[in-house]
Parts: C-alpha cells; structure tokens; sequence
C-alpha cells in the first residue's frame, strides 16, 4: 500500500493528521491557559487573522464567549462526543461554528453557513417512523434509511455497504440518478475498510469529502507539546489512498454514515457525488440522527429475532431428543436424524461419522476433499466447538471444500 503524509493507509494514526479539509478552518483552545495553541493555516480567510497572529493568544479576542461553551466543561460533564454546533457572523461572515472537548483541548471548526437543503419536516419525520416501525428486519430498516438519506442529500449515488463475517463488505441496495453506474451485489475485501478505518466509522457517525480534488490546509502547533486528537473533528483530513481510491472512481465528493448495532459496526451508508458537494453541519446532523434512530429500532428488531430463533431450536432440539429417546438406539438413533439437525443449522450439507462409519444429508464435498478435511478437523480441540466463516487457506485450491465447506461448524 502507497505511503503518504499519513503514512501506511492500515496502519496509520489517521486521527493524529496535522491536516483539515480546507472548506473549514480550525482552532484548538488550551483549557488550562484559555490561549489559542493550534490554528489552520486558512483561519485568515475566515477570522481575518493569519495562524501566526492567534496562536499563543487567548482565544476571546476572536470568539465570543458563547460560542465555545465546551470550554470550561469538565471531562466528566461532556466527551469527545459531544458536539455543539451554532450560527455566528465573525469578519463579516457568515460562519457554522461547532465545538467540542477532547482531552486537554476545545477543538472549534469554522464552516460557511449553508442554507439547508431538502428539509425533513414533520411530515416526514413521522413517515419515516411509520416506516421505521413496520420494519420486521434490521436491513429493511437500513434499507429504509438509504433511501431517506438519499432523498435529503440528493448525491448521484447512494449505497447500503454491510459488512460480513471477516470484515468484508457487500452492496446491498443502492439509489442512482439516471445515468450512474452501481454496485448492487458486488463484494468488497478486509482492506477496503481497514481497522484503523473502522474504529473511526465506529467512533464517528458521519463523514463528509467535500472536494476530493481540493488541497488540505495544514495546522499550526503553538509548540511540540500540543497533541491533538482529530477523531470527532469534522473537518478531519482523509488518507491520500482513499482520495486517489474516489478519484479512479470519477467520485468528487463522498459522505458516509456509520450504522451501529449493539456496538458493532453493521454497515455504512456510503453516498458519491460525482461533482464536489458540501453538506452543511446540520445536514450532516439530521442525517447521523435518522441513523441513530435507525439503529436503535435495529438493535430491537435483531434482539426479537434471536429470541425467536433460540425458541425455534429449543422446540426442534426438544423434538429430535424425544425422537432419540423414543427410539432406544442411542447415538446411532441420530443417523436418522441428521436431515433434522442440517435443517436446525440452516446448512446446506451435514457429514456425520460414527463408528467409523460415514453419513451425510445435503451437498457435501467429494470423498477426497473429505479426508483431506478430516485430518486438518481431528487436528482441533474436540472439547470445543469450531467455527469457521471461510475455507482454510491451505484447501482454497480444491474445488469440491471451497464450493460446498466455505464455512464449517464442528462439533
């Protein structure tokens, strides 16, 4: 993978970055000295103040006191999280200023006000909760909320991203303008979404690329000592690998929202604009807040739907005891059954070994693929169960184990 000023794309601290998209501007406000200790080098264009003029001064001789009202807050009053956001005239502009605390600092981002766009009045609001509510399903629910956010945001393409067992991804529904090419079905590995990527999507909600061919403004530090944390900056600039990633796509401006179920990243709303687009904060806001409400009814839906589904096996399992038990064979009672049990797990083939002796029910590999799984499954723990969502690597050359053990429980 390409190196850049982030360093690896994998690997790299991607919310130690010194740089902001430059559509915004930024200070962080020391809370022990009240003194401006990092500015963006585009702050004149905003503050009518070069970075050179503001860092090391205190941050009231550029902002009023209501407009960083984190400031003063303590750490255990307000988090990271806690993002305020309001509308103020500073130079003669008209400025979106938003703030938030985060460890010994008050990071203050500075946006053009924007008028709002496609509003979601409460009509419909409350469609969307009717809606919402006769979800039987967490994707139908996500599916529900792509199709809002594309509605309200009006980008060329918009997709439903869910991730699958190993992180990767797939497209599971999309909304296009006329004209635009999609990616319904397709599959996406680990390394699109690397993990220093996805603890951000979990920490962070929203995510906006404003202009994927823009420069970024750098940030000036007051000393070395200052060490910011840009994980729920707004303005956070993006790896160089995913810029030059949208750009072979033809993608000038991007936004995401992070779906989080059980505090889990389920999925993503990833939208494309094929021209740069900025979406104002509160924009953006509206939208993490549909996808917040969304989440919720999903975590409620998946809970419902796990009881159910315990219940099920607990009536089946009940049943195919009573079955054995009625029997008096034993364990080789179970040889009758295993059609019962391959259902039980929705699988598509079950091998059964007893006594030396093979059964199966379903689609299951050719004998010679079978010994070759036997030796690597009598190689793990009996006294445990084994799962495993993939082929090993060591059997990705053989046909018969990839098409019919692409996944494998053992007991």
């Amino acid at each position: 993978m390409q190196n850049g000023p982030f360093g690896n794309c994998k690997e790299a601290l991607l919310h130690k970055t010194l740089e902001l998209q430059s559509y915004g501007a930024m200070l962080a406000i020391d809370k022990r000295s009240h003194t401006i200790c990092a500015a963006s080098d585009n702050i004149k264009s905003f503050l009518g103040k070069a970075s050179t003029e503001l860092l090391g001064h205190p941050w009231s001789e550029v902002l009023h006191p209501n407009m960083v009202d984190t400031l003063f807050a303590t750490k255990d009053s307000l988090d990271a999280t806690t993002c305020r956001v309001m509308q103020g005239e500073i130079n003669g502009n008209s400025l979106d200023i938003s703030n938030h605390s985060v460890g010994d600092y008050t990071l203050v981002e500075l946006e053009p006000a924007k008028v709002l766009g496609r509003d979601l009045d409460y009509n419909a609001r409350s469609a969307f909760v009717r809606g919402l509510a006769k979800s039987e399903n967490a994707v139908d629910a996500a599916k529900l909320l792509m199709s809002e956010v594309a509605r309200l945001i009006d980008f060329d393409r918009v997709m439903l991203y869910k991730f699958l067992p190993g992180w990767h991804g797939e497209v599971i529904d999309e909304v296009l303008k006329p004209g635009i090419e999609g990616f319904m079905g397709l599959r996406f590995p680990e390394g699109d979404v690397p993990a220093n990527a996805r603890r951000l999507f979990t920490a962070n909600l929203q995510r906006l690329i404003a202009n994927v061919s823009a420069p970024n403004a750098n940030i000036a530090l007051q000393d070395a000592n200052v060490d910011l944390d840009l994980s729920f900056a707004q303005l956070r600039a993006i790896h160089p690998v995913h810029i030059k990633y949208l750009e072979n796509m033809g993608v000038e401006a991007s936004f995401s929202l992070s779906i989080i179920c059980e505090g889990k990243l389920w999925g993503l709303i990833a939208c494309h604009h094929l021209t740069p687009k900025v979406l104002s904060i509160r924009e953006r806001q509206r939208c993490e807040e549909l996808t917040r409400i969304t989440a919720m009814h999903m975590n409620d839906v998946q809970r419902a739907d796990l009881e159910r589904r315990r219940y099920g096996y607990r009536v089946a399992i009940s049943e195919i005891r009573g079955s054995l038990n009625a029997q008096r064979k034993g364990y080789q009672a179970i040889n009758a059954h295993i059609g019962d049990i391959r259902a039980l797990f929705h699988g598509d083939g079950v091998w059964h070994r007893l006594g030396g002796e093979d059964f199966f029910s379903g689609n299951v590999p050719d004998e010679t693929s079978l010994s070759m799984l036997r030796n690597w499954l009598e190689r793990l723990n009996r006294n445990q169960i084994a799962v495993r969502y993939e082929v090993p690597p060591e059997f990705a050359s053989q046909p018969a184990l990839v098409r019919f053990a692409s996944g494998i429980l053992y007991i």
